[in-house]
């Protein structure tokens, strides 16, 4: 998590590179977005886990899913 949220924050090449604003997102920033998303959730849904809680655990499983979903489906415009 450390990493990505530093390559996406810090080093976005076309950002940096061709002086636009940091805020410009393009189709390959939601590789990266969804990456960090499906890292995050899936460390909140463990925790979840531990603590016994089943309805909070079935709903971070879900959005888990649902981000790993985008970020295989986003590879080809990374």
């Amino acid at each position: 998590l450390i990493g990505g949220g530093w390559f996406f924050f810090f080093i976005r090449v076309n950002v940096t590179y061709e002086a636009h604003s940091p805020f410009r997102l393009i189709p390959a920033d939601l590789f990266i977005g969804s990456l960090l998303a499906s890292a995050l959730f899936a460390l909140i849904w463990e925790v979840v886990q531990t603590a016994g809680n089943l309805m909070a655990t079935q709903i971070f499983f879900w959005i888990y899913i649902l981000f790993t979903t985008v970020l295989f489906v986003t590879v080809p415009w990374s």
